[in-house]
C-alpha cells in the first residue's frame, strides 16, 4: 500500500489525462484519488505544460483555408471553407467524412445544437440547417439582408446576427421567424454566446460594447462597456461568468448576476479570434499573434502561454473535442 502522497506524485506525471481512466481500474483508491478535482486539475495542467515545453506537438491536418469551425454532440468536427462547402471530419483522425454544399457563398458561422442539428450561417445571407447524422440539408432559413455572422443555439431556438444590424430569433424545430430584437441603434453584431445558466444572450458589436438580453423575453437588459476595439467572441462558463475576446488584444471577464466587469486579461498582443472552455474549467484563447492562453478564473491566473507551431500564421478558431481542443489556422486544423 503506497501512501496517498505517493499515488498523487505518480498521477500528476501521467502526460495524458486519459491515463487516468487506466490508473481508475488498479484499485478503489486509485480510484477514488482520479475522481479528486485537484488531481484533475494536476493533470490536465501537466498535459498542456508538455506542448509549451516543446515536449509534444499537435497532430497537424493541412488543407482548404478555414473560415469557421464547430464540433458536433459525437466529437465530429465542421469547418467551412471558401466558397460555401462544410467539411465534415472525424474528431479522431481527422478524416473526411462528407461535405455538404448548398450555400452560395462562405459560411462564418458554425453552431451544433443539443440534438446534434448543425446550423450554418453565410455570406449569401442565409441560415441551412443540417442533419447531424445524415448530413441531409433540412431547410434554409431566410430573413437577414446581410452576411450572417455569428449563431448561438438552445433547446428551443437558434439566433443570428448579421451585417445587417438585425439579431433574429428562430424556433428550432420549425425554422419559423419568432422575434426581431429590437437593438435601437445602427450597430452591427460579431459575435453571440448563451448563458443557460441565467437566461440571457450576449451580442458583441463591432463598436466595442456588447448588449444583454432576456433570452426569454428578449428585453434589452444591460450594456457592457469596456473594450476599444470589436468584441470578436464570447463563451459564457456553467456559473454564468462571460468572457469576451476583442481585437484589442484583451479578454474581459463579466459577471453574469450585475454584467460588473471583474477583471481585464491583457496577455495577447493581437487580436483575440476565439474563446473555449474546457471541461476542467481552464479558458483557452487564440489570438493572431499565433499564441494560445490557458488561464485558471481564480483571480484571471495566466497558466501558460503556448506558441503554436508556425506561429507566424494567425489563430482563427479554437473548440473543445472529447479528447482535448481543435485550433484552426488559416490553412490547417491542429488536434491538441
Amino acid at each position: 500500500w503506497l501512501p496517498d502522497e505517493l499515488l498523487l506524485s505518480i498521477l500528476v506525471r501521467v502526460a495524458m489525462v486519459d491515463g487516468t481512466k487506466c490508473c481508475s481500474v488498479v484499485c478503489r483508491r486509485w480510484w477514488r484519488l482520479c475522481q479528486d478535482r485537484g488531481v484533475k486539475k494536476a493533470l490536465s495542467e501537466r498535459r498542456w505544460r508538455l506542448y509549451a515545453e516543446g515536449k509534444r506537438q499537435p497532430r497537424r491536418l493541412e488543407e482548404a483555408p478555414c473560415f469557421a469551425l464547430c464540433v458536433g454532440v459525437n466529437g465530429t468536427i465542421y469547418r467551412s471553407e471558401l466558397g460555401g462547402p462544410i467539411a465534415v471530419r472525424s474528431g479522431t483522425d481527422g478524416a473526411l467524412l462528407q461535405t455538404l454544399t448548398g450555400h452560395t457563398a462562405t459560411a462564418f458561422a458554425l453552431v451544433v445544437g443539443i440534438d446534434g442539428t448543425l446550423y450554418s450561417g453565410s455570406v449569401d445571407n442565409t441560415i441551412r440547417v443540417w442533419s447531424g447524422e445524415t448530413g441531409a440539408h433540412i431547410r434554409t432559413l431566410e430573413g437577414h439582408t446581410a452576411a450572417v455572422l455569428a449563431l448561438a443555439v438552445n433547446e428551443t431556438h437558434v439566433f443570428s446576427c448579421s451585417n445587417d444590424g438585425i439579431v433574429l430569433v428562430w424556433h428550432c424545430s420549425t425554422g419559423s421567424l419568432v422575434h426581431k430584437l429590437n437593438t435601437e441603434g445602427p450597430h452591427v453584431y460579431r459575435s453571440l454566446a448563451l448563458d443557460s445558466h441565467n437566461q440571457l444572450l450576449y451580442c458583441g458589436t463591432f463598436d466595442c460594447i456588447i448588449h444583454v438580453w432576456s433570452a426569454t423575453d428578449y428585453n434589452l437588459l444591460r450594456t457592457l462597456d469596456g473594450h476599444t476595439q470589436g468584441v470578436r467572441t464570447m463563451v459564457v462558463d456553467k456559473d454564468g461568468t462571460m468572457f469576451s475576446g476583442s481585437n484589442d488584444s484583451t479578454i474581459r471577464v463579466w459577471s453574469g448576476k450585475d454584467g460588473a466587469l471583474l477583471r481585464t486579461l491583457t496577455d495577447h498582443t493581437q487580436r483575440v479570434t476565439s474563446l473555449a472552455i474546457a471541461k476542467d474549467g481552464i479558458l483557452f484563447s487564440v489570438s493572431s499573434d499565433g499564441t494560445i492562453g490557458l488561464w485558471r478564473d481564480e483571480g484571471g491566473t495566466l497558466l501558460m502561454m503556448i506558441k503554436s507551431p508556425a506561429s507566424s500564421r494567425p489563430l482563427l478558431a479554437i473548440m473543445r473535442t472529447r479528447t482535448g481542443i481543435v485550433i484552426a489556422k488559416n490553412t490547417s486544423l491542429s488536434f491538441y
